[in-house]
């Protein structure tokens, strides 16, 4: 029997069923005498005078009792208060069925909703009502019917649902993050089978457990407050803080759950693993050499996130660390490592192949935490470092990137930087290099514009009255649409152009001297390279208001250089930005795909605005590597273009003022 909801066919059904078997004329005592047929309560067949025990009333169908009519009707009880009111529809074209032992019978209510079944012989029955889908019975059900009690009538109502998603909530966010559709890919936050929820209410489909996609329902519910709770599995907690869960029906309502293991196994999971270095710049486990003693590995919540373990390698560069926290996704980074290792190149995890994927410089994430593994890193000992005309400039020990607001130049015996504040060398030692600040004589000097800002081309414009001409619609620029421009052979001029801008091609007039002033970002993404020939009294200056950009598409394969002069340049000039000079490229992020060689023939210039300033923003900032051609090519070469000197007229100069004291 089923009781009140229940999930089957749109077809209404009605049941009258007798569980019983015919013991005739049975003298037994039921209280001290037998019980009469049709009245007398009964709880076996031998305390009934006669006939047998039905629904717990003594039944003779056969003893004389006659034959009746079992009628009722269906009705939309759509205040659920148990009763046909005004207004209350009946329930058209549903299946009543009448059941006896042995015996089953079936009709439809009619138009108005009534059924019947007649001629039924004498003795006692039970109709149940089958709902339809999408309803629920609000009256008694089933309904124990006699010849003295034949009328069953059944009101339903409209019902409800309680859904939702059970998920593991590995990093404890309240949500499930996935990388695709939280289909249990590589990435995701995994759905939580065979978890088990309980509501309140009657006994039939109080019960639910989540399927292979997470996801649970409680069916055919009346419009009235439920508490949903969770079987929280050992070793894991509720990350969503909602259980139990009440509800309150009309609409259906949905409770979503995540949850995160508390502990992983027995005395926590362990991380061990080998740290080898590539001495050969060969492919991802070419060298078994290892690291040795003193490099940490470090375990956290997340990507920068709380630390949960630490250790550190041996002599043999094995370690091992033990995790007793919170289980879930984490992230493992490897610090304290030989200077000249700037990256892991690839990593293997619990003995299978090397792979670079979840890498990011020396952090490895995410690694579940639910059981042992080990993990195993390969270093990387190439950087990416520059090469100036005169000698290599070669970066070992530092900081990938030239240090903030430096130049940079060559002597004898060594390279030299001069800034005006103390260089960022990282956790390097620069060896063999010369630091100074060449101001700290005379901080005058700092507070002074520089010479060659977009602001100071503008202004000196103003002060020698030199037209200053719109790039848009100048002759020899060609393709400007939006923010992006081709320019060929542009006459001697001071040229500008407001708003960020893209250069796609540059041809340059023999002879000309052509200042290009770009009010906003460059993005220089030349098809080919800008060439300015030397010996011919040429001049190109491009200053920006803000950054200069180059595209990772400017350059050349290695080896491109150093060459001849001017063979293999990618951009000619006197580049000068008031932000910073990005040299855009992947820095090798796949350890396979190298970035393109860079060659500048002339002068790049950050910070331009205030150059000897303390605290400048700009910087020249290196994004690109050339993998395992680091070991022998540079990514940045630079020469020198001294033909450009002699044709800087007065315009880009400010006489020196010297004053002195005068007897009147």
């Amino acid at each position: 029997m089923r009781s009140f909801l229940t999930r089957l066919s749109p077809a209404l059904l009605i049941v009258l069923l007798l569980v019983s078997t015919v013991v005739p004329n049975v003298q037994a005592q039921y209280g001290g005498s037998c019980q009469p047929t049709y009245t007398g309560a009964c709880s076996t067949d031998s305390d009934c005078c006669s006939g047998w025990c039905s629904f717990g009333t003594c039944a003779d169908p056969g003893g004389g009792g006659g034959s009746f009519n079992i009628t009722g009707t269906v009705f939309v009880d759509t205040n659920r208060n148990k009763v046909w009111d005004s207004g209350e529809t009946a329930y058209t074209g549903a299946n009543a069925v009448l059941n006896f032992v042995g015996y089953s019978n079936t009709t439809t209510t009619a138009a108005n909703g009534t059924y019947s079944f007649n001629g039924i012989t004498g003795g006692n029955y039970q109709i149940q009502l089958v709902p339809p889908t999408g309803y629920g019975v609000t009256t008694l059900n089933p309904y124990t019917v006699s010849p003295t009690s034949s009328v069953a009538n059944f009101g339903i109502a409209e019902s409800y649902t309680i859904s939702g998603h059970a998920y593991y909530d590995d990093n404890g966010n309240q949500q499930q993050d996935c990388v695709g559709s939280c289909n249990n890919g590589t990435g995701d936050e995994k759905n939580f089978q065979g978890i088990t929820f309980k509501r309140t209410g009657t006994a039939a489909n109080s019960i639910a457990t989540s399927s292979a996609n997470g996801n649970f329902t409680f069916y055919d519910l009346l419009p009235r407050s439920y508490t949903v709770t969770m079987t929280v599995p050992p070793n894991y907690s509720v990350t969503t803080a909602n259980n139990p869960k009440t509800v309150t029906l009309g609409p259906n309502a949905t409770i979503n759950y995540g949850l995160r293991q508390t502990s992983c196994i027995p005395g926590g999971a362990t991380l061990s693993g080998t740290v080898y270095v590539d001495g050969s710049n060969g492919a991802c486990g070419s060298s078994l050499t290892t690291i040795g003693s003193g490099a940490t590995v470090t375990v956290r919540t997340s990507s920068g996130g709380a630390v949960t373990a630490t250790g550190s390698t041996n002599s043999s560069g094995q370690y091992t660390i033990n995790d007793n926290t919170a289980c879930g996704q984490k992230s493992v980074s490897l610090s304290n490592v030989a200077l000249n290792y700037t990256s892991a190149k690839c990593v293997r995890l619990d003995g299978g192949a090397w792979t670079s994927t979840g890498l990011t410089g020396f952090t490895y994430n995410p690694l579940n935490f639910s059981s042992n593994h080990t993990l195993d890193w390969y270093l990387s000992s190439s950087v990416p470092w520059f090469q100036t005309g005169d000698g290599d400039v070669r970066f070992g020990n530092l900081v990938d990137s030239l240090p903030s607001a430096s130049a940079v130049s060559s002597n004898a015996n060594s390279a030299f930087f001069s800034s005006a504040f103390i260089p960022t060398f990282g956790a390097g030692n620069p060896v063999g290099f010369v630091i100074s600040n060449e101001y700290s004589y005379n901080a005058d000097p700092e507070t002074k514009n520089g010479l060659f800002s977009y602001s100071f081309f503008i202004n000196r414009a103003k002060v020698k009255s030199v037209t200053v001409t719109n790039l848009v619609g100048t002759p020899g620029v060609t393709n400007c649409t939006g923010a992006t421009c081709d320019i060929s052979n542009l006459p001697t001029g001071i040229y500008k152009y407001d708003g960020d801008l893209t250069l796609t091609s540059y041809t340059h007039l023999d002879g000309a001297h052509v200042l290009l002033l770009v009010n906003g970002n460059l993005l220089i993404k030349t098809t080919g390279n800008i060439k300015v020939a030397a010996g011919r009294k040429n001049l190109f200056i491009i200053a920006a208001k803000k950054d200069i950009n180059i595209d990772p598409s400017v350059g050349a394969a290695a080896p491109a250089a150093p060459c001849g002069t001017n063979a293999c340049t990618n951009l000619e000039g006197i580049y000068t930005a008031e932000g910073s000079i990005n040299l855009q490229g992947t820095k090798c992020s796949d350890n396979v795909t190298p970035d393109k060689q860079f060659t500048l023939a002339g002068s790049f210039v950050t910070n331009a605005l205030k150059p000897l300033k303390v605290g400048g923003a700009g910087i020249f900032n290196n994004n690109r590597s050339l993998c395992g051609g680091d070991q022998t090519y540079p990514v940045f070469v630079t020469q020198s273009r001294y033909d450009f000197v002699p044709q800087l007229t007065d315009f880009y100069k400010i006489p020196a003022v010297r004053w002195k004291e005068v007897n009147p």
